[in-house]
């Protein structure tokens, strides 16, 4: 089981409150990250995580600045909550509105263009971006990976595929053909989810993890 929710689905051609059909700008991106920065407040968000749906439904472009005020916005404050950030890491940032967020971004409904621009700015920091291809009730059926995802960790994800408490005991049993111990699965695990492309929850001693849809595709 893949559950869509919790959720928070911010629409972007609503945000926008006009009739363009562009998201572009640095100075849009940011009014945008605000709006959502208010939502997450308000939200109650689980041990696992909250997943934020952008919407890009009606919009026909999406620059690189908005999506790197808004999506990256989200992905970078979401990896300061998984320790995925060291302190120098962090001072190189030019945002100064980040803050540690239990969050996973997502999009949906983007054409090419859009897939195009996200794809370029994830890539540039060597970092993933899930596009929801296809959603049933509260399942995420399938996604696809945009920006860039090391092969061990598509590997990883690959594994763990419409599993909901996946553990690097149970992937250790399941893969041994990858020739790695239990501490290396548990690594590989938690890089995806610093990655933000795999939500955990922990059980007694043992952290349990889900990838944000039930298939993933890549390229």
């Amino acid at each position: 089981m893949n559950i869509l929710g919790p959720v928070i689905e911010f629409r972007v051609s609503e945000a926008l409150g006009t009739a363009t059909k562009i998201a572009a700008g640095a100075q849009t991106g940011k009014a945008h990250a605000r709006l959502l920065l208010k939502r997450i407040g308000a939200a109650k968000i689980p041990e696992s995580g909250l997943i934020i749906l952008v919407s890009f439904r009606g919009i026909e472009l999406a620059t690189a600045s908005y999506v790197k005020e808004t999506i990256l916005w989200l992905a970078i404050c979401g990896r300061m909550h998984a320790g995925a950030l060291s302190p120098s890491e962090q001072r190189s940032l030019d945002w100064s509105s980040l803050q540690p967020l239990n969050v996973f971004p997502a999009v949906s409904d983007a054409n090419e263009d859009i897939q195009h621009e996200i794809d370029e700015v994830f890539a540039r920091r060597g970092l993933p971006c899930v596009l929801v291809e296809e959603v049933n009730n509260d399942l995420i059926l399938v996604a696809k990976i945009l920006g860039s995802v090391e092969p061990t960790l598509a590997r990883t994800i690959q594994a763990i595929e419409g599993s909901s408490d996946a553990t690097a005991d149970d992937l250790h049993r399941k893969c041994p053909d990858e020739g790695v111990n239990i501490t290396a699965w548990n690594n590989r695990l938690s890089e995806l989810n610093r990655m933000r492309i795999a939500r955990r929850r922990r059980d007694g001693k043992f952290w349990r993890y889900q990838p944000l849809a039930g298939v993933m595709k890549y390229g």
